[in-house]
């Protein structure tokens, strides 16, 4: 934590950028929780409660972040008071709701807009500082626009071919990130869970529901998750390739990631990036014996895909591999169940509404799958393939 004399050597404009900005918090909190209340004592007590309550939680955010940043940036304390300060005045865009027409600020897209606005100033300054930051943003920003200005343009020139096609928006330009299994998880965040929905598992439209209730738009929430999820992922791959090879390797795994031709499903609204990002992350926090931080995320990823509940396998060899010669620690062995905990939750939950924990696995039958030897998909891939050929010839 600071001193004070640093605290003082910060000057008074972070002070007040960063006190504005958690005042305006506290006065549209209390203006979108207290005021529909309309009870006039609870009004006037909340006001005064929830301001000084904003202000003092940004306040407090500001210097927690600030000393990590210090930290982590290896630069002098006031300056990372300076620099943070810089990130927090977006939210005083807050103050637009009085001026702007309601479907502008419907569903709290305006504080969306804000938050996001505060974490893209700390993306950036931490670039400035942190060499890891920087090289993974460019490549992130680099590849991104490439392939969606790829994407875009195909979905307007070239189209889709004829025959119907399953996408949650009519405009061409967003169609292209909302498409087949897409649709499937904005029902689900939408709806619940209905029928054949079932076979995705819940925790990325979660996500969607919880994101849209601010976006007031589902498929907005998907690409802003996916977009989030995917530059972590790329961070902590970064991080650790770095660690176990150098930055050279790092760097030219990150790209080739990026541009791979199915990397376009990172952008859209599919569980790719989200399971990436949770997945090389439990890597990373394994490597740092970070067991039961790994454990957690490996209880994210098996809630995102059925392929999460692997990670128990690296977990379990990392874990031997650490105490090989010494003594067992079980606490470390005991943050592994976690990871099937995280497909055990969805199967319980499938047990209550269906009575059949495997239902996720039974209802692939709706889309012509099910258990077979490999090779007869190869032999179907080529039986495909030949017969297309010779009606064409």
């Amino acid at each position: 934590m600071f001193r004070f004399s640093e605290l003082l050597l910060a000057g008074w404009a972070p002070f007040v950028a960063v006190a504005a900005s958690g005042f305006t918090l506290g006065f549209f909190a209390w203006y979108a929780v207290v005021v529909p209340s309309h009870h006039a004592m609870l009004a006037e007590t909340g006001l005064l409660l929830m301001t000084i309550g904003g202000t003092a939680a940004v306040t407090a955010a500001w210097l927690g972040y600030a000393s990590y940043f210090s930290v982590r940036a290896r630069i002098a304390p006031v300056r990372a008071l300076q620099y943070d300060a810089a990130t927090w005045p977006p939210l005083l865009l807050l103050w637009f709701s009085f001026l702007l027409p309601p479907e502008l600020t419907h569903g709290a897209r305006l504080f969306l807009v804000a938050v996001l606005l505060c974490c893209v100033g700390k993306v950036l300054i931490a670039a400035r500082f942190n060499q890891t930051v920087r090289e993974v943003l460019i490549d992130f920003a680099a590849t991104r626009v490439a392939i969606i200005v790829i994407a875009e343009l195909a979905a307007v020139i070239i189209g889709q071919r004829a025959g119907s096609h399953v996408q949650e928006s009519s405009h061409a330009l967003l169609a292209v990130w909302g498409r087949w299994d897409a649709v499937h998880y904005l029902n689900i965040a939408t709806a619940g869970y209905q029928g054949t929905d079932m076979a995705f598992f819940p925790l990325y439209p979660l996500l969607i529901r919880m994101v849209g209730a601010l976006a007031a738009n589902h498929l907005v929430a998907g690409l802003l998750i996916s977009s989030a999820s995917l530059f972590f992922g790329l961070l902590y791959l970064y991080k650790l390739l770095e660690h176990e090879y150098d930055r050279a390797v790092a760097r030219r795994a990150i790209f080739y990631v990026s541009i791979f031709p199915t990397a376009v499903y990172f952008t859209a609204v599919y569980t790719e990036s989200l399971f990436f990002m949770l997945t090389v992350a439990s890597f990373y926090y394994m490597r740092a014996r970070l067991w039961w931080v790994a454990g957690i995320l490996g209880f994210f990823a098996a809630l995102t895909r059925i392929e999460g509940v692997l990670l128990i396998v690296p977990f379990a060899m990392e874990c031997f591999a650490t105490q090989r010669g010494q003594r067992r620690n079980y606490s470390e062995y005991a943050a592994a169940f976690l990871i099937p905990a995280g497909l055990a939750v969805y199967m319980a939950y499938l047990w209550v509404l269906r009575a059949d924990p495997l239902y996720f696995s039974h209802v692939q039958i709706h889309w012509n799958r099910h258990f077979a030897p490999p090779w007869v998909s190869l032999i179907n891939a080529f039986g495909k393939i030949a017969h297309t050929s010779s009606a064409q010839i």
